[in-house]
């Protein structure tokens, strides 16, 4: 008997140390967990496979899929867990959330709000104490800032200024901020100005201001008998062409009644006056030698006039009177650099200039032309006439050919282009949107005034005279012909005839004169002495002096 039991003893004890192989493991069903999370009939099996017996019993089944938050709640820091990982939620920017989920037994995720008064922080949203729903200082929007139980909304300090809340460590805090130009404050927030008319609509007998924005539209006078008159139209600004009514003229901007005006205010023979209405115009002007032709108001709205006699010892000249007889006043004629401008031109007129050549642009400005290459040319900018003399340049650039330039230097230029540049002659053909033909001239003398009846005419004895052109005075080309126009010299008004290369043809009055360099002529009694300077364009300078 005891042989027997040993024997069963030792079976069971071999049993469990492993000793047997699988097939001598016992057929019973006594399931264990293994540590590699399999289910093994009984310890034996286990044992010889090699693992730990993790618990006695079956293995629980491993869900495909959970999540430790229950789902979609944004405002707990949830895990989904898979077979194949574990993924956490967390936070794509203050304002969302990227939540793990588990949808069909899969791992996936979506994109979520944090609510109003909430921020994204650690992957879940959490309670602000203190939130702003324009976002911050942002004067364009009106915003409403909540602390706890307190909350504050963007308001209008005036009309200009807005008073914005915004939270700050936690709390309400404020400042007013200006809304700045062209805007205004409405309902808590900044806003452009909307479109508002002084004058309330087309009246044309107010001269009224329309703005909106940063913009400004005065009314104005189209001519003498028509308004430009501004207004809102649904938001918009508009400008309509008004005539005046009868009886009316535009003046400053508005239909104003026309009343008749005597610049002499009245019938007074010592004074020229000019009398007006409307566009009707009179000027008082000698009837004889010894009585004057004067008009003035008869009311409102009329213009008469009367033949004055001068009286004894009197005269009519230039439409007054004087005293009869010979008065003389002599003053020294000392003048430097006085501009007078033979004629201007547009965008719509071409210029050529030729290397040394300056004009006069926008501004009273001066541009000249330093250099020509092949392709570009080189100007320096003088801010005024005296600036140009001494040579006192602004700047200095470069402009190639067919390439329009704004505002050149920072200054109020306007447009300049260089549409043709004749690098072998040294010049550049030029569109400018404003340019001049202009001269200088300098004078020096005795000025003779004569004062009664039976005088001789004023006269004026040069010491000397020169007279400069801008860029020259020509008559031959198509861009800048100044044949026709006036010019100064010897203190008369000329006009100019033709410009040759070493010749200039004029007349002062009736007289013609067809002067060539060092040549003489006669003036008021006076021989003088002519020296002329030409460039490449035409003449340039006239130098005057008593032979």
């Amino acid at each position: 008997m005891r042989p027997i039991i040993f024997a069963s003893v030792l079976a069971v004890a071999l049993l469990l140390s492993g000793c047997l192989n699988n097939s001598s493991c016992p057929d019973g069903n006594t399931p264990v967990c293994g540590t590699d999370g399999k289910t093994y009939d009984n310890p034996c099996l286990a044992k010889n496979a090699g693992v730990s017996i993790e618990k006695t019993g079956s293995c629980a089944a491993v869900a495909a899929c959970t999540d430790s938050d229950g789902g979609k709640d944004i405002f707990t820091t949830g895990s989904v867990q898979t077979k194949t990982g574990t993924s956490t939620d967390s936070c794509i920017d203050l304002q969302s959330v990227d939540e793990k989920i588990c949808l069909n037994g899969v791992a996936s995720s979506e994109t979520l709000p944090c609510p109003v008064g909430y921020e994204c922080q650690g992957g879940r949203c959490n309670k602000l104490s203190c939130s702003d729903s324009d976002g911050g200082i942002i004067e364009t929007t009106k915003g409403t800032v909540v602390s706890g139980s307190s909350s504050q909304t963007d308001s209008c300090a005036d009309a200009s200024t807005v008073k914005e809340y915004y939270c700050s460590n936690g709390s309400i805090s404020s400042k007013n901020i200006a809304c700045g130009s062209g805007k205004s404050c409405v309902d808590g927030a900044c806003v452009e100005k909307p479109c508002a008319d002084t004058d309330s609509g087309k009246d044309p007998l107010k001269a009224g201001t329309v703005t909106k924005g940063t913009d400004t539209y005065s009314d104005s006078c189209y001519d003498s008998q028509n308004v430009r008159e501004y207004y809102c139209d649904a938001g918009a600004v508009k400008d309509e062409k008004i005539s005046c009514q009868s009886g009316y003229s535009c003046s400053d901007g508005k239909c104003a009644q026309m009343k008749c005006v005597d610049t002499d205010n009245g019938k007074d023979t010592g004074i020229k006056g000019n009398t007006s209405y409307g566009s009707t115009f009179y000027v008082d002007s000698c009837y004889s030698s010894t009585s004057v032709l004067e008009y003035f108001c008869q009311s409102d709205t009329t213009i008469s006039h009367e033949t004055i006699a001068c009286g004894t010892g009197k005269e009519c000249n230039d439409g007054k009177c004087r005293v009869a007889q010979c008065q003389t006043t002599t003053d020294d004629l000392s003048e430097s650099d006085i501009r007078y401008q033979m004629s201007s031109y547009s965008s719509s007129h071409d210029l050529t200039l030729y290397s040394g050549n300056a004009i006069e642009i926008n501004d009273g400005m001066f541009l000249k032309l330093y250099s020509v290459s092949s392709n570009s040319t080189t100007f320096r900018l003088y801010q005024n006439y005296k600036k140009f003399k001494s040579s006192d340049q602004i700047c200095s650039f470069t402009l190639y050919e067919g390439t329009p330039e704004n505002d050149l230097c920072s200054e109020n230029t306007g447009t300049i282009e260089v549409t043709d540049i004749a690098y072998s002659d040294s010049k550049a053909v030029m569109n400018i949107d404003e340019f001049y033909a202009i001269q200088y001239h300098t004078q020096n003398g005795i000025e003779t005034f004569y004062a009664g009846s039976g005088c001789p005419s004023d006269t004026i004895e040069f010491d000397s005279y020169s007279a400069l052109f801008y860029p020259y005075a020509d008559t031959s080309s198509s861009d800048m012909n100044l044949e026709g126009k006036k010019f100064k010299i010897l203190g008369a008004l000329a006009t100019l005839n033709d410009v040759t290369s070493d010749s200039v043809n004029f007349n002062i009055g009736s007289t013609e004169y067809d002067v060539s360099d060092a040549d003489t002529i006669k003036y008021e009694g006076v021989n003088y002495r002519v020296d002329l300077v030409f460039n490449d364009g035409g003449l340039s300078r006239i130098d005057i002096e008593p032979k």
